[in-house]
């Protein structure tokens, strides 16, 4: 796959196969979390407590124990009709069978729930056409370009008393992601030309945990 047709791809599962293991696991779990994010209006509260703790448990702020007993594996306590989605998190070995699970669930999901009993055909096939273009949109902001790598100046994170790392790491543990376009502003002063970089800021749409540019700036993986 080259870059322009990763850019174009409306396929989270040809995404996948491309990268094989070239991104990290914390990569892939907060894919499949921003994922079921997308279907969370049908989850209970268990279910939605279950993303926060996939997202602690990615991040490495809490252990696999404590995540498990979190959400409630082994219990049946999770939302039955989100089970495949929650299942596909919970993959311990496999991320990336994770990733791909959670997008597909939420693909599904959401065409269910936008039809009606008497169109079970076209419409839906549509609704999840669509829900697969936007969570190639967020693999996009997660992973960036896998062929094209920008690097950060340690200049543009100390300038003005770390002003760029101070928005960076407030977005990131905020989720502040209306604030990327300030951020954008902040890095253009500090120095930074890199259109990649500051193009993907200010673009619009939906950025999520994992973002690559914030990845970038506060030294996640």
């Amino acid at each position: 796959m080259t870059e322009q047709e990763w850019l174009k791809c409306r396929s989270p599962q040809q995404m996948l196969e491309f990268l094989q293991d070239r991104a990290s696991e914390r990569k892939l779990r907060l894919f499949a979390v921003a994922c079921c994010r997308r279907i969370q209006h049908v989850y209970g509260s268990q279910g939605r407590a279950a993303l926060d703790l996939t997202e602690q448990f990615a991040d490495g702020l809490i252990g696999q124990n404590e995540w498990l007993a979190g959400v409630g594996i082994g219990r049946g306590g999770v939302d039955a009709a989100v089970a495949c989605a929650n299942q596909a998190l919970l993959s311990l070995l496999l991320p990336n069978d994770a990733a791909s699970g959670a997008a597909r669930a939420a693909g599904l999901w959401s065409a269910y729930a936008a039809g009606t009993d008497a169109a079970w055909g076209a419409p839906r096939a549509a609704v999840e056409a669509a829900e697969r273009a936007r969570q190639a949109d967020l693999l996009r902001d997660i992973l960036g370009s896998p062929v094209r790598k920008p690097r950060i100046d340690a200049v543009w994170l100390r300038w003005n008393e770390c002003t760029v790392e101070r928005l960076a790491q407030g977005v990131y543990g905020e989720g502040r992601f209306g604030d990327l376009p300030v951020l954008a502003d902040a890095l253009e002063e500090a120095g930074c030309a890199d259109e990649a970089i500051l193009s993907h800021c200010r673009q619009p749409g939906e950025h999520v945990r994992g973002c690559w540019v914030i990845d970038l700036l506060t030294g996640r993986g």
